[in-house]
């Protein structure tokens, strides 16, 4: 009796998780490109021509803007403002309330990140390492 509860127990867990993820994730295009590479933000902030027009996944502190939101690699960086340690992000033009409303609620969470990396488009006021465009998720990571 006891291992049914286990298993019941662990079944709506792993449902649950399942449901808070997809709560803090938005997925802007379903497409997977298999050439995508998962990368340390820091090798892209110390090398960003390296991974210039690359299909990137990547994982750090988000700062919510609508005309350009950042990726920050620590909550430091974040609560310093280190622009020089950050990469902008490009939200789709046809973002719905909804998804901006999932996007609030991340900000200055860790989330993962995937998109093309423009190593040439500095961002606000050029002090970016890049911007990643064309993105296609963002979601709240969980360790």
């Amino acid at each position: 009796m006891m291992k049914k509860n286990n298993k019941l127990v662990n079944s709506v867990f792993v449902l649950l998780m399942c449901v808070l993820n997809r709560v803090n994730a938005i997925d802007f295009n379903e497409q997977k490109n298999e050439t995508t590479i998962a990368e340390s933000i820091f090798k892209i902030i110390e090398t960003p021509m390296r991974f210039h027009e690359r299909e990137i996944i990547i994982t750090g502190v988000y700062r919510f803007d609508l005309s350009l939101a950042t990726l920050y690699p620590s909550e430091e960086h974040l609560i310093e403002d280190k622009f020089q340690s950050s990469v902008s992000l490009e939200l789709p033009m046809d973002i719905t309330v909804e998804q901006l409303e999932i996007l609030m609620e991340l900000d200055g969470k860790f989330v993962r990140v995937s998109g093309t990396f423009d190593a040439k488009n500095r961002g606000y006021g050029g002090f970016n390492k890049g911007t990643i465009t064309h993105v296609k998720v963002i979601a709240k990571h969980f360790n």
